[in-house]
């Protein structure tokens, strides 16, 4: 199955499977409030606290349902509000991203030599170096992700000259 074009699974529930049961936490808050906003005397303290940080015009990624968090610039610090802790999931990048990324370049049919110091990892005809294993992976993809995007973009480019 090829994972390219798409964000790495990192929505694994703590026994490694996925978690579809969990709302989405991908809905920001400019597109999410489309109509008139929320009658404040009928919200749960939970809803206040989000619908406070999104009338401060920070910005705010989540639900008022299940969880949501804001990025606090002074702090230089993601400030994250579950509902319940079930709704929020935080992933170990060193572990857990690392591991998605060599998961996710191993069903791309990646391949991986040692030249030195680095690791060199190649996907297709995209190649790319990095100090461990999980650093190339991730390099690779990167890139790959970015062919994908500016062939889609030439593509739709030519779709809207060809009209």
């Amino acid at each position: 199955m090829d994972h390219r074009g798409k964000a790495l699974d990192l929505s694994r529930g703590e026994n490694g499977e996925s978690d579809a049961s969990q709302p989405s936490a991908a809905t920001s808050s400019p597109a999410a409030s489309a109509s008139a906003p929320p009658d404040v005397d009928n919200l749960t303290t939970f809803e206040l606290l989000y619908e406070l940080y999104k009338e401060s015009h920070l910005e705010v990624l989540g639900s008022p349902k299940s969880a949501f968090a804001t990025f606090e610039p002074q702090l230089d610090r993601l400030c994250v509000f579950p509902r319940e802790d079930r709704f929020m999931n935080i992933i170990p990048y060193r572990t857990d991203g690392v591991l998605a990324a060599l998961s996710c370049a191993q069903a791309n049919g990646a391949s991986f030599s040692v030249s030195g110091e680095d690791v060199i990892c190649v996907i297709d005809d995209v190649s790319a170096r990095g100090a461990s294993y999980g650093d190339a992976a991730l390099r690779a993809l990167i890139k790959c992700e970015r062919k994908v995007n500016e062939e889609e973009a030439a593509a739709s480019t030519e779709a809207l000259i060809g009209k």
